[in-house]
């Protein structure tokens, strides 16, 4: 036989109520299912419910049997009344069971502060498990950093708004203990609770800074189930340290560090950090010489804007944000090491290489060239100006040293000898002129103002404009020889630009400009330096000289010439073909036919005859001297017939007018082999015995064609 029952025994058990306290608690289970019978050896639940009170007849153990049962999720499980009061203990998210023949041994912690239970079960002996009620805690994590003494207020969420439920003090055990009466969760209505955390951690240093403010995430909190929140730094931490090789210990003590016009103003408010909108110079905190302190609320410093002044002996050195600016976040905390040295300012220097452009010109096509920023090379002088757009002087002189990556003075600038702000210019010459038409190739920077601080960025540029010209021939008609022996001219350009302390002055004259060739990196490029500028549609953009005529290219629309671009002219030169046509009208359907051979064109169908010409040629006669004729045949190629024969270049014939007859005689053997000069008659001779077929002494012969250059 087994139990079909389940039993309950309840201790109770506190550090701060007494045992007659404990001995005259009532103990009560609440609404339980009840009314359970016996029929015929079966065991019948009941389906009613009531309060069930434990037999108190043992002081230490109360008892009751109950039928099998579950408590739901958070089901009230058990009720102690102490002195008039209810204590009620709630099932946990598991719930709690009963079952049949099997007893649970339930222990009660009875404190003011709140009611811990656990409980055990196995079959009539015990086994555990845990009941809570509203604890505060923090996750071990988080509590690095708090201190006893500091307290954490916790505001619970009503009406759509957070107000506050208790204060609690982080004690020397490393517990959160209520401020004031302790905290229940039959105090509060909601289940779950919405619950909030902050912290002050520290005070604001200042009246310019803000407090270090802890914030915890938002927890929804089941009941009788713990808090614990996990708190961050809402606020960031700025520590500054000051060094130098020159500034005394003192000096460095003394020094006054402030950091400019910053937003601040931002406060704890009801559990959140509330950022302000108010700007104002903040003191660092110097208690600690060493480790200058600021709490900060959240904020990027722009680029070029005050990151923090140090005053020391009187002056104020100020540090801007670099290009990227500077950010402060939330639960950061940034070391700013500020180095002083009197020996001045030091710079730094990025040169931007030549970009590269591209441009269409008729009879040029343009290749790309890319290039990147290379940097100072080492040995490079950079001449530093101070002044303004109108009138500089040379400061010092900085060379570059590649090994150590910086700049050397000769002479030796400080701080303390210049206005404050000062404006700097700066050049350096990469390349002296290639020619006397040409410029020299500088790197300017743009002027920059800065107060007194260790260092200043020049970002120095091309302000000319490069061209670059390669030449080929792809169809060989210039053989490599005779493209190095060109002249390449870029005609009727600006000239006349300087660079004077500094800045680029443009030029306003006018003239040839010659490129120099055989130069650059490689040694192998042909190269001008020249003012930047445009040039219009339709002009000669580029001429190119042989010993006998000059080849000239145009551009179709504006074309611009930008500073700090390379313009690479990669050009095709071809000697000029003359073109010829020739025109046979057949016997019968008279269609006409035209050729090309090579630069002879050809134009037209034969239609029927279309194998008329097969393996037969033309001769073309140049009229008025005694060459031989230029034969071309009409033969079976690669891809089909196609009429072969020599090249005529007008390249090849500078200033003169070149008359040209055609002639088709199929009787090869009868076609004079020249012709005698400046004669107006052409010899030939038609046999008498044509038996042979009549077709093979035809003659078809054009007219004088008289033609002239790029005809």
């Amino acid at each position: 036989m087994r139990h079909a029952a389940s039993k309950l025994i309840v201790r109770l058990a506190s550090n701060t109520f007494s045992a007659a306290d404990l001995a005259n608690a009532t103990i009560t289970l609440p609404q339980y299912t009840t009314g359970a019978t016996e029929e015929n050896g079966q065991f019948i639940p009941g389906t009613t419910t009531a309060d069930i009170t434990l037999d108190r007849s043992d002081a230490n153990n109360a008892i009751a049997i109950i039928q099998p049962q579950r408590i739901n999720a958070y089901g009230a499980v058990i009720t102690v009344t102490i002195n008039g009061r209810d204590y009620t203990a709630n099932a946990g998210a598991t719930g709690l069971t009963y079952n049949s023949g099997e007893a649970l041994t339930m222990i009660v912690n009875l404190d003011k502060e709140g009611v811990t239970l656990s409980a055990n079960v196995v079959d009539w002996t015990t086994d555990e498990v845990e009941l809570t009620v509203l604890q505060v805690t923090t996750p071990a994590a988080a509590s690095q950093g708090v201190e006893a003494g500091d307290v954490m207020n916790v505001y619970l969420e009503g009406d759509g708004d957070y107000s506050l439920l208790r204060a609690f003090t982080y004690n020397a055990q490393g517990e959160w203990v209520s401020n004031s009466t302790p905290l229940y969760w039959e105090d509060i209505d909601a289940n779950p609770a919405n619950l909030r955390a902050s912290i002050i951690a520290s005070d604001a240093l200042n009246s310019n800074q803000v407090a270090d403010v802890l914030i915890a995430d938002d927890l929804s909190v089941p009941r009788n189930t713990s808090a614990n929140f996990t708190l961050r730094h809402a606020v960031s931490k700025l520590i500054v340290r000051l060094t130098s090789d020159t500034f005394s210990a003192a000096d460095l003590a003394g020094a006054t560090i402030t950091l400019p016009q910053y937003t601040t103003g931002g406060t704890e408010q009801n559990g959140q950090f509330v950022a302000g909108t108010t700007t104002a110079n903040i003191a660092v905190d110097r208690s600690d010489t060493d480790n200058g302190i600021a709490y900060i609320q959240p904020q990027t410093i722009s680029a070029n804007n005050g990151v923090i002044t140090v005053t020391i002996n009187g002056r104020d050195y100020t540090v801007n944000a670099s290009a990227g600016g500077i950010t402060y976040n939330a639960g950061e905390a940034l070391t700013m090491i500020v180095s002083l040295n009197k020996e001045g300012f030091t710079v730094s220097a990025n040169v931007v290489d030549w970009d590269t452009d591209e441009v269409k010109l008729e009879a040029l096509t343009v290749g790309t060239s890319v290039s990147g920023a290379t940097g100072v090379q080492d040995g490079e002088e950079m001449i530093v100006y101070t002044g303004n757009a109108s009138d500089r002087t040379q400061l010092t002189t900085f060379t570059y040293n590649s090994a150590s990556n910086s700049f050397s003075a000769n002479p030796t600038v400080y701080w303390e000898s210049l206005s404050d702000p000062t404006t700097f210019y700066a050049s350096i010459l990469r390349q002296t002129k290639y020619n006397d038409t040409q410029l020299d190739d500088y790197l300017v920077a743009a002027p920059v103002t800065q107060t007194a601080s260790n260092g200043v960025n020049f970002e120095l540029t091309h302000p000319e404009a490069k061209v670059v010209v390669q030449l080929r021939s792809s169809d060989n008609s210039f053989s490599t020889a005779e493209l190095a022996d060109m002249t390449i001219t870029l005609p009727n350009y600006a000239t006349g630009a300087t660079v004077d302390r500094g800045v680029f002055v443009p030029g306003t004259g006018t003239g040839n400009i010659t490129v120099a060739k055989n130069v650059g990196d490689d040694g192998n490029s042909a190269i001008a330096i020249i003012q930047p500028q445009s040039k219009a549609a339709g002009t000669t953009v580029v001429s190119l000289g042989t010993t006998d005529r000059t080849y000239e290219a145009t551009y179709n629309q504006t074309l611009q010439f930008r500073a700090g671009v390379s313009t690479v002219l990669d050009i095709d030169v071809k000697k000029t073909a003359v073109t010829i046509s020739a025109d046979a009208i057949d016997w019968e359907a008279g269609d006409t036919v035209s050729l090309v051979v090579n630069s002879l064109t050809i134009n037209g169908e034969l239609g029927n005859n279309a194998d008329y010409f097969k393996d037969k040629s033309i001769y073309a006669y140049m009229i008025g001297t005694d060459d031989a004729p230029y034969v071309y045949t009409y033969e079976q190629g690669t891809s089909g017939y196609q009429w072969n024969g020599p090249a005529l270049y007008w390249d090849n014939l500078i200033g003169q007018t070149l008359s040209l007859t055609g002639v088709f005689y199929p009787y090869q053997g009868l076609i004079p082999t020249g012709v005698t000069g400046n004669t107006a008659s052409f010899p030939w001779n038609l046999p008498a015995d044509q038996s042979d077929g009549y077709d093979n002494y035809d003659l078809l012969m054009t007219t004088w064609n008289t033609l002239s250059q790029a005809t």
